[in-house]
């Protein structure tokens, strides 16, 4: 890959990374490494010199506006990739932004138009 920078800041939504992560690593140890290891790989993909990662916080607004959100996903994790799971949230609040009263994703939204305003 051609290694100019692209963008000098990643933003990342990181939910989905660690619940892949949480599925396939056996371990606490192996899955922070895997995290770990995942966004530096995109960083370094995208060119970025710096990141912002954002993670699932506490509450969300699409509750309060509907009921129903995510009302079709079913809780279906075993137990122990949902302990591997809060693990990483743990893990992960040290160097992640908690996206709280909204999603990871709208919180990188804001963070983009932050970015652009500022050139």
């Amino acid at each position: 890959m051609n290694k100019e920078i692209f963008f000098d800041v990643a933003i990342i939504d990181a939910d989905s990374i660690l619940y892949q992560i949480a599925h396939y690593q056996p371990s606490p140890a192996l899955c922070r490494k895997a995290l770990d290891d995942r966004l530096a790989d995109i960083m370094a993909d995208v060119g970025a010199t710096d990141g912002a990662v954002f993670i699932k916080g506490v509450d969300n607004f699409r509750y309060k506006v509907a009921s129903d959100y995510k009302g079709n996903r079913k809780d279906n994790l075993e137990p122990e990739v949902k302990d591997r799971l809060e693990m990483l949230y743990n893990y992960s609040k040290d160097f992640c932004v908690e996206s709280n009263n909204a999603e990871a994703d709208d919180y990188c939204g804001i963070a983009f138009k932050l970015a652009q305003e500022e050139g």
